[in-house]
């Protein structure tokens, strides 16, 4: 799904913030990039804050009202930034999640764990490896 297909989704759709890597740019901004998107962004921290806050799936008002209450933040604004990080795609549907999943092929599935092996007493070098 593209950022510009997202726009059509319903208001009460559940988003969570796709997931991203952050690096630090100075005091007051981050360049943040986004893997499933191959986007970056260039943020300042109380976005950052905003955005990371939503790691679980919710509509974007109910992400709004939680952030306003936990960031201390005013409701009206962090709607209006999580409408555009919606549309800018750094937010992740519900649904579309659920249409990626199901595209993946069984050769893309990882590798089942076989087996684990710890390191124990006596081998520090094994354990540091």
């Amino acid at each position: 799904m593209s950022p510009d297909s997202a726009l059509n989704l319903a208001s009460d759709e559940a988003f969570r913030c796709a997931p991203m890597l952050r690096f630090p740019l100075g005091e007051s901004t981050e360049l943040v990039y986004f893997p499933l998107r191959r986007i970056a962004q260039v943020l300042s921290l109380p976005e950052v804050r905003l955005l990371a806050n939503c790691s679980q799936f919710a509509s974007l008002d109910e992400h709004a009202n939680r952030s306003a209450n936990e960031l201390c933040a005013d409701g009206e604004s962090a709607l209006g930034l999580l409408r555009d990080f919606q549309r800018a795609g750094l937010m992740l549907s519900h649904t579309e999640l659920v249409n990626r999943l199901g595209t993946l092929s069984d050769a893309e599935k990882p590798a089942e764990l076989s087996w684990l092996a710890i390191p124990t007493s006596g081998r520090p070098e094994e354990l540091l490896r």
